[in-house]
């Protein structure tokens, strides 16, 4: 009586275990997929922090450092977002 009680409850134990491992993968692919997509808004937020940067300076200052400065930081911050594109 007492073998057939823990042959029962170590059953149990086991499909217990395999449940408990099923739902640790899948929280852990969750995981996985929201840092995915945090890192991806984050690429384009420097992206258009970029782009907006450049078009600030090229609008509002007009000595040709800045506004050389404001070129540069435009196609730098559309590559960053195209990078951030191809790595999501």
């Amino acid at each position: 009586m007492e073998t057939n009680a823990t042959e029962h409850l170590k059953r149990e134990l086991k499909v217990q275990e395999k449940q408990n491992l099923e739902i640790r993968d899948n929280l852990a692919i969750e995981r996985t997929q929201f840092a995915n997509e945090r890192t991806f808004l984050a690429y384009i937020r420097t992206a258009m922090g970029l782009v907006l940067a450049g078009f600030s300076l090229i609008q509002f200052f007009h000595d040709q450092v800045y506004v050389w400065v404001g070129v540069l930081f435009i196609p730098g911050g559309i590559f960053g977002g195209i990078i951030g594109l191809k790595k999501f």
